[in-house]
Parts: C-alpha cells; structure tokens; sequence
C-alpha cells in the first residue's frame, strides 16, 4: 500500500514495500520528479540500501566464524515494512529482524524510517537500533530522478552543481567484481562549477566518491538554474548512477559503500561498517528540495 503526503506544492507516495519513496509530483510545474520504476530500465524509484550498500565481496561474508550469502545492496528494498504512522504530512515505517533475515544477515536490529513533507522539502531520516548483540551494518539512500525533465531536452542539456567545485574525484566499479579498486582514481572536471552531464560518464557504471566533504548535489536545468537538490552532508561517500540510455539520474548519500576489491570475508574485518553497541541507536538522514 501506497502513502500519501501532500501540500500545495507537492504530492509524495511511500509504499510500505521497502518503505520506499516512490513519487514525487510537483504541482507547481505538473510533471513526475522521481521516476516512475518503468522496468524497461530499472524497476525501482528511490530504494532503501540496508544492511549493505553494493556488492560484499564475493557474494558472501563470514561472521563469528559462519557464512553468510547476501544479494547486492542488502534485503531492506525488497522486505515489507510494518506502517506505523501517517498524518498527510508525515509518515513513519518500521522493519525489524526476523528468521528470514537472520539466514542472512545474523543481527537483531530495527530501522524505523521517516518521510516529512514541509513546501518543497522533503526530509528522509533513518534510525537504526541495535538489540540485545552488537550491530554491523551500512545503509545508503538510492533515490532516481527523471531528467530530462522536459520535452525535447537531452542528458547533455543537464548539470551537476556540487558546492561549486571544479572537480571531483571518483572510484569506478572493477569490471566482474562489484567491487571497487580504491588505488583507481578518476576525475570529473566542471565549468565555472557546473558539470555536464553525458551518457559517456556512466559507461562504467556508477560513480562512487569516497570523503566528498560536499553539503548537496544539485541537478541543473539546461539554463543551469537548479531543478532537485539531495543534502550529503552527515555522509561519507556519494554514489552518482543512471543506467545507459535510461530517463533517470540517481543522486546517493551512502554511509558505507560497496567492498573493496579482495575485502576480507570476515565482517567485522571489513572497512566503512557501522558498528553499535547493544541498544545503541544510530540516526541519519537527507533532505530533497524541489526548486522552480
């Protein structure tokens, strides 16, 4: 079941499946701003990546001597959400662990994510609670936003704006692995801090920044006047992704990103994990700005 916020400028969806942000229609200018999970190009719109983000090396990880199989990005995008509040404004799911999860992922946890609605800015916040064992984990927002965002333009009419920066410098996935070599560096260079867009830059998939530093990433219409902007400040890495020739560009705030090429099995060994206490809670989150 589908959820709904809504306000004079904006209408939201959230689906208790994966607790997932599944539209965004702006009012204002009539037209989708989250792309609609066509699955001619991908069949998501914003998935939730939790306990994972990208790919464990190999498929399987050890923990406490014990292995375990798991999917890329984790199981929270594909797990029904408990529905715990919902107001017009605001709405609230919950997951928790259960037999199923713990064949694959050992840990007693909750995640309780929230959606809050204010004008042109919606806020997505995530906490995590440990239970009674201590708690490994990464999690990452994937949200894909439909560009171009009007008739007749091109990806190479769009811009990225990243705190007016000149530069950035990236990883790529190793071709076969799912994995990153973290000696690889590239480098995606701006004009007078925009970057254009092009089917070229994600050729190789996605574009994984380690430590941008940056406080959002802002896609930009052909004019250059900002058309969404996604807050990456309390994260460490962002990933930059649109699938070949598909109608979206995916803006991602990770904590925690896919391994490193030749990671060590065992989870507690691994780099970029969170790490909580018995009952400790963790709490982060993003805000999308609509503009125009």
């Amino acid at each position: 079941m589908n959820r709904i916020l809504e306000n004079e400028r904006l209408k939201i969806e959230i689906s208790d499946h994966g607790a997932e942000l599944v539209r965004i229609y702006d009012k204002k200018k009539e037209r989708e701003v989250l792309y609609n999970g066509n699955p001619a190009y991908w069949n998501r719109h914003a998935p939730i990546l939790f306990p994972f983000v990208g790919c464990v090396s190999g498929g399987t990880y050890q923990y406490k001597g014990k292995d375990y199989k798991i999917g890329q990005h984790g199981f929270a995008r594909d797990s029904e959400f408990a529905f715990v509040s919902c107001d017009g404004t605001s709405c609230v799911h919950r997951l928790t662990d259960s037999p199923e999860s713990r064949e694959k992922y050992p840990f007693p946890f909750s995640l309780t994510v929230s959606h809050e609605l204010t004008g042109s800015v919606l806020h997505v916040d995530w906490e995590v609670k440990a239970g009674d064992e201590p708690l490994l984990f990464k999690i990452g927002a994937h949200p894909a936003f439909v560009v171009p965002a009007e008739p007749g333009k091109r990806l190479s009419n769009y811009y990225l704006f990243a705190d007016g920066r000149d530069s950035l410098t990236y990883h790529l996935i190793s071709p076969g692995t799912g994995c990153v070599n973290p000696e690889d560096f590239y480098e995606l260079t701006a004009k007078s801090g925009f970057f254009r867009l092009s089917e070229e830059m994600f050729e190789n998939d996605a574009l994984i920044l380690d430590g941008p530093g940056l406080s959002q990433i802002t896609l930009c219409h052909p004019d250059r006047m900002p058309y969404v902007s996604v807050s990456c400040n309390t994260f460490p890495y962002l990933g930059i992704w649109k699938k070949p020739g598909a109608p979206f560009v995916c803006l991602e705030p990770w904590d925690g990103r896919t391994d490193n090429v030749g990671a060590p099995a065992d989870l507690e060994k691994k780099s970029g994990m969170i790490s909580l206490a018995p009952g400790e809670v963790y709490r982060n989150g993003f805000v999308i700005t609509i503009y125009g």
